[in-house]
């Protein structure tokens, strides 16, 4: 897992089986750094940590069920059917539990829940994280990516981490930045340089819609001369 304090979340894994699924403990401390502003006279863990918490139980199970699992990352896409029953305090132990219901290429889809002595405290229907490959395949997917009229692009360097969406068109000469995210049918011109961790996207032109204009400048930053 490429996390650390303050966003590890997961403190222990308690049972593992590859392709189906994971058990992992979080204990809930007073000391936790979310607690002195949620809220300080009343301390409950933040409800989407506790998403991130089962996310990265089921990350855990996914890179368990990969090849080459020191060489990806994973990317939270979407998440359905999030309840929760009860708040989680300091104190509590959470125990997730995770299954692994479908993965198929890059994506795959989860079903966790989280328990405090037994009782159930929160749940998430499903929720697909994709994974992207390591630095080695990711520098190779420069030489995949496409122009606006289909065609190779040349000098493209792409940075560890990074996912493109298969729709995504890039111009010549342009740099990406590790840990970004570009799906849609987001067009980037050439020579622009994408910084590390912007995320970027535009829907697909319909007859109804207007044609997606490029990213705007605010985002990307052209290179330099002498870059």
């Amino acid at each position: 897992m490429p996390h650390r304090y303050p966003m590890l979340l997961v403190d222990r894994i308690t049972a593992l089986e590859e392709g189906s699924h994971i058990e992992a403990l979080k204990n809930v401390t007073i000391n936790e750094p979310f607690f002195q502003g949620h809220f300080p006279a009343h301390p409950i863990m933040p409800a989407v940590l506790i998403i991130e918490a089962m996310a990265q139980a089921g990350g855990l199970l996914l890179l368990h069920s990969v090849d080459d699992p020191n060489d990806k990352l994973m990317y939270f896409m979407s998440i359905d059917g999030a309840k929760f029953r009860r708040p989680v305090t300091p104190g509590d132990q959470l125990r997730f539990v995770v299954r692994l219901l479908k993965l198929k290429n890059r994506i795959s889809k989860m079903r966790a829940e989280a328990f405090v002595d037994g009782q159930l405290v929160a749940e998430a229907s499903s929720w697909p994280p994709s994974w992207t490959g390591g630095r080695h395949e990711r520098a190779r997917a420069s030489g995949r990516l496409r122009g606006s009229g289909g065609e190779p692009r040349v000098d493209v360097t792409v940075g560890p981490g990074t996912l493109i969406g298969p729709h995504v068109r890039v111009g010549d000469r342009t740099r990406i930045d590790a840990h970004a995210l570009i799906t849609g049918w987001a067009r980037v011109g050439a020579d622009c340089h994408i910084h590390h961790g912007a995320v970027l996207g535009s829907p697909r032109r319909t007859s109804s819609t207007r044609a997606p204009s490029r990213t705007s400048r605010s985002a990307i930053a052209p290179r330099s001369a002498s870059t």
